[in-house]
Parts: C-alpha cells; sequence; structure tokens
C-alpha cells in the first residue's frame, strides 16, 4: 500500500508541475482572455502535435480574422481548425469558449522555440506575444550520433590525412559506452590516436547533452582511387520509451508509467575519399615514395684522420608522410672506407594535427688507407602535394683527408716509438778476427735413454693447442660479427627486455586505460621484435596477414587480436574497466608473451 501511495504521490506531482508551467506559459501572452495549450505533454522533434488557443466567445470583436504564427521557424503548419465548445467556470458558470487548435508538425531539430502571435481585429494588428515550445528529442530516436570528418576529401597516394570523431549524446543516452567495431580498411596505413583520455564536456548546441571531439587516426592511402573508410560503430545504453504498467495490489488496481534503459548502437557512415596517383612527370631516381613536407641534412663529424680513426656521417630526415616510415637516401659508394652496420632511430610526434615522423641514421667510416678522398653528394627526395610537384635535397660533397697512423707497438701503448740500431763492424775488426778464428770441434755424441718429451701425443697435443684456440676464437668471433649485422637477431635479443619494462609500467599505473594501453604497445612491439616485421600502425587486418606471412600460428593470432580489440574497446569508451577486468587482461598478455617467447 505504501508503493501505490508513492506512485499516487508521484501522479498528483507531476500534473500539478505541468499546470503551473502551463501558467507560466500563458502569462506571456498579452491578450487578457487567451489562453493557450497542447494536446500532449511531451512534443517531440518531427512529429505531430497540436497547439489550442482558446478564448471566450463574448471577448471576440465582430470585426476579426483568425489568430496566426508569424514565424514558424521550422515548424510546420498542416490545417488549421476553429469550433465553439461550452465549458463549466466555477465563478461565471458556462461560458463558450472558441478553440483554435493548430494541427503542427514540429521540427527535426530539437530545442527551444518561441513563435510569436498576432490577430487582425477591427483593422489592425494586435500582438497575442510569445508561445514558448519545448521540442524535445524523440525516446525512439537514437541517443548517440558519431560523426567522423576527414581532414582532406582527395589526396594524393601516400599523403597523411586525419580523421576526427565528434560523439554526441542527446537527453535520452544513458551511458554504458563501448566501441563495438574500428577496422580503418587495407586500403590505409594508420597511425591511430590516443583516446583513452577523451573527455565530455557540455554542449551548446541545440538538443546535444554533451560532447567529445578527438583526432582518432591519421591514415596514408596505400593506393590510388575511389576509397571508402568504413563506419566505426559504438554500442551504449539509451531511455527506452514509456510503456503503461497496469497493477493489482489487493482490491485496488492502478496503472504507472515505466521506462527502462535498453541497448542501441550508433555507426559513424562511411566516408568516401578520392585519392589520386603521383604524377611521373618530373620524379626523380631517387624517389623513395615519400609524400608531405619534409627536411633533409647530412653531415661528417670530421674532414681530417688518420688510418685507424672513425668517421661518423649523421643523416637526419624529418616529414608528415607516412607515420614511422622513412626510407633510406641514395647513399655514394663508400668503396675507400670499410664500414660497420650504421645506427638508426625513428621517432614519431604529433605537431600541430599531424604526425611528424623523424629518421636519424649514423654511419661509421673507416679509412683504408692515407690520401685524399671524396664522398659523393646524399640524396633524398619527395613530393609535395601543396606544391605539386617532387623536389629533392642533396648534401654538399665531403672532401676527406686521411694520414698515415703510428703503428708501432709503442705508439699503440701511448709511447714513443722505438727504432732498433744495426750493428756495424770495421774492416780492422774482421781482419782481427780472422787471425783469431778457433777450429771447430764436434760435440761428443750422447746416448739416448728412454722415449724423448718430443715424440710424445702429449707434447703435440699441447703444440696445437693454441693453434685449435685460435681458430675457434676466430670462429666465435665471426659468428659474432654475423649476429650483430643481423637485425633481426638484434631486435629478438632486444624485445624480452623493452617488454618486461612495458608491463612493469602497465604494473604501477593505477589508470585503467593507460594500463591496456601500455598492453597494447607491448605486444605489437615484442611480436614485431619476434618476428622481424614493423607492426606499429598497421590496421588488425594487416597485421593479421603479417603475423600469418611468418608463419604464426592461427591460435596465438586470435589471442592476440583479442587483447588488442578489447584494448582498443576500453581506449576508446569513456567509461574505462574495472581492476579486476584489467588484472585479468594484463595477465593473458603475459601469457601469450610468454608462449611466443618460448617457442621462438
Amino acid at each position: 500500500m505504501q508503493a501505490y501511495h508513492s506512485k499516487f504521490l508521484d501522479y498528483i506531482f507531476t500534473h500539478i508541475m505541468k499546470h503551473l508551467l502551463l501558467i507560466l506559459l500563458f502569462s506571456t501572452l498579452s491578450f487578457a482572455g487567451l489562453n493557450v495549450g497542447f494536446d500532449r505533454d511531451r512534443i517531440e522533434a518531427g512529429k505531430s502535435f497540436q497547439m489550442i488557443l482558446s478564448i471566450p466567445v463574448p471577448e471576440l470583436p465582430a470585426n476579426r480574422g483568425v489568430p496566426t504564427i508569424n514565424d514558424l521557424q521550422g515548424f510546420t503548419l498542416e490545417r488549421l481548425d476553429s469550433a465553439d465548445e461550452r465549458v463549466n467556470d466555477f465563478f461565471n458558470g458556462r461560458i463558450i469558449f472558441r478553440r483554435y487548435k493548430y494541427n503542427m508538425v514540429a521540427p527535426k531539430q530539437g530545442g527551444s522555440y518561441k513563435l510569436p502571435l498576432s490577430w487582425e481585429m477591427d483593422g489592425s494588428i494586435r500582438s497575442l506575444g510569445i508561445v514558448k515550445i519545448d521540442v524535445a528529442r524523440p525516446l525512439g530516436a537514437s541517443a548517440l550520433s558519431v560523426v567522423l570528418s576527414p581532414s582532406k576529401k582527395t589526396v594524393y597516394e601516400g599523403e597523411q590525412l586525419s580523421l576526427t570523431m565528434s560523439l554526441l549524446t542527446y537527453e535520452n543516452f544513458q551511458g554504458g559506452l563501448n566501441l563495438s567495431a574500428i577496422d580503418l580498411g587495407n586500403d590505409f596505413v594508420a597511425h591511430r590516436g590516443d583516446l583513452a583520455k577523451l573527455q565530455f564536456v557540455r554542449s551548446t548546441r541545440p538538443g546535444v547533452q554533451m560532447e567529445a571531439s578527438a583526432k582518432i587516426a591519421w591514415l596514408v592511402p596505400i593506393r590510388s582511387g575511389n576509397l571508402e573508410i568504413p563506419e566505426l560503430k559504438f554500442k551504449y545504453q539509451k531511455q527506452g520509451e514509456p510503456k503503461v504498467v497496469n497493477k493489482q495490489m489487493g482490491n485496488f488496481s492502478f496503472s504507472s508509467v515505466s521506462q527502462q534503459p535498453e541497448e542501441a548502437e550508433a555507426s559513424s557512415g562511411r566516408i568516401q575519399i578520392q585519392v589520386l596517383p603521383l604524377p611521373t612527370e618530373g620524379r626523380p631516381t631517387s624517389f623513395g615514395g615519400m609524400v608531405g613536407q619534409y627536411s633533409f641534412e647530412a653531415q661528417v663529424d670530421r674532414t681530417a684522420l688518420q688510418v685507424g680513426e672513425a668517421l661518423t656521417l649523421n643523416v637526419k630526415i624529418r616529414g608528415n608522410g607516412k607515420p614511422g616510415s622513412i626510407p633510406d637516401p641514395v647513399m655514394p659508394s663508400f668503396s675507400d672506407f670499410r664500414s660497420v652496420p650504421p645506427e638508426g632511430q625513428i621517432t614519431k610526434n604529433i605537431v600541430d594535427g599531424s604526425v611528424w615522423t623523424e629518421r636519424n641514421l649514423k654511419v661509421f667510416l673507416y679509412p683504408k688507407k692515407k690520401g685524399e678522398f671524396r664522398i659523393s653528394p646524399i640524396q633524398f627526395s619527395w613530393f609535395d602535394p601543396a606544391k605539386r610537384k617532387y623536389l629533392e635535397a642533396a648534401s654538399p660533397e665531403f672532401v676527406i683527408q686521411v694520414e698515415k697512423g703510428d703503428i708501432t707497438q709503442a705508439a699503440a701503448q701511448g709511447g714513443e716509438s722505438f727504432t732498433p740500431q744495426a750493428t756495424t763492424v770495421a774492416k780492422k775488426d774482421i781482419e782481427q778476427l780472422g787471425s783469431d778464428i778457433r777450429f771447430i770441434h764436434e760435440p761428443p755424441v750422447v746416448q739416448q735413454q728412454g722415449n724423448l718429451w718430443h715424440r710424445s701425443i702429449l707434447y703435440w697435443i699441447l703444440l696445437g693447442l693454441p693453434f685449435l684456440i685460435a681458430f675457434g676464437v676466430s670462429l666465435w668471433n665471426r659468428k659474432r660479427l654475423a649476429l650483430r649485422d643481423d637485425a633481426a637477431y638484434q631486435r629478438r635479443g632486444k624485445a624480452d627486455s623493452a617488454l618486461h619494462g612495458l608491463f612493469h609500467k602497465a604494473s604501477q599505473s593505477q589508470d585503467p586505460k593507460e594500463v591496456l594501453a601500455l598492453i597494447e604497445q607491448a605486444l605489437v612491439a615484442y611480436f614485431g621484435d619476434l618476428n622481424n616485421v614493423d607492426l606499429g600502425g598497421l590496421t588488425r587486418a594487416k597485421l593479421k596477414e603479417a603475423l600469418q606471412a611468418k608463419k604464426m600460428s592461427s591460435e596465438q593470432i586470435d589471442s592476440l587480436m583479442e587483447i588488442l580489440d578489447r584494448c582498443d574497446q576500453v581506449r576508446f569508451s569513456p567509461m574505462g574497466a574495472s581492476p579486476a577486468e584489467v588484472a585479468e587482461w594484463l595477465s593473458k598478455a603475459k601469457s601469450l608473451a610468454e608462449q611466443a617467447g618460448r617457442q621462438k
């Protein structure tokens, strides 16, 4: 019974507030006997409703027109009806009212509208004031809008464009936002943005409650033609439409209106991009496929050195083309030098809405002999889409002076050089020696007793041992140098330490989205290092193809895709994840990485 009284009081309070609001609304009209009402409590966008103007017939002048809405502001007036109706009034008895019924359709855009009314009476136009109408978004409509906006719709093949996502929520949005699909297709190389810190703010747009906007990806098309960016899909909870529920409590029966949250899905829609092929006219021979704005410089750390010393050639390339990818420039011949594998580093940063990639390359050159040597200019070229032409940069020619180094043992140890003195004998001394020569007598023969030590097996083993050790050291050193030059081996050697570092950082973080972002970063880098393939920036489909090409098992690939998809979902969702769920996925990631490491 207590629940029944609560429902009954809620019903009374709702209707009292509704009539108070109508009284405040009527007070905005300047005509004394005029009342305005509507045939429903909630006027929804794009739907029909009826606005009713009522005035006592005795107050109507004989010479009059009909009440007119001066500015419809997006409303549609389908027809206007009028009829007289007798109403019992407590103070005045029975009164006849003229009812003007405006059958209208609300605008498709929700919001608050103010409609000015006027009435022609006795040959003059009289203002009736303003009627305020609040138009709500239909409860059956979507509570979330997802909009994708590319920075450009026409680009060259290889040119970078950004993709901005906007999320708009409406009054019937109930939360539970979760990214259900993010696949940017196979026609693009993608650098995805970090949406872990996506923030919703209150919107100033009519009918919109909250909004959030961020760049979700930077794309580079890998072929020309009319390409399509697939849609993004979100799942969320929205407020359901009101449903009347009839209830029976003993001898009492009553009805109540119930609105329960329901699951819904919103998608962004597909985007068409026109990709132009790169021109063939004027394409330099050094062109490596880079499209965008680039800078290039190369310099040596010295131009004078000695044999045995190293010359370092530093090359720096920076541009906003394909994220994370810059090819080697066209290098000259280094036949006069001995070189070792170069050192390279690639970094990515987001500057002014674009992803800028910088590559630093160090080449170590050892001159083979004394002399003057020339290093020809190093060339790098790219296509600038803003200027619509190919550009090429080159370093100057480097002139290197090499002096012969001091290679004596004393110089190598840091001391002074040492030159042995020859012993000379004068002619007089030779004559004296000649007269003083003694006869040479052979020593007596000594009888050998027992086995000679130099004929034993141990002697020859000990004699050959240094040669065997030297040969083994040579083989080991050759293998070490080969492994040092093996990029795949070097990547695998550093994979475990990099993985453990990221996992340790993830276990120390208190932010669930940051943890899942670190998990994704760790797994992509680790599996790329294990298989000697660059997986950064690839779509899920391309990443899967790359791992299949490396003969990775389908079970491991499926497990990896499951973890990465879950990380993406939480990163794009403002709702976050529970600590228990984060710990579970971190454990799964460690187990998968450990299994893959054992198999390699």
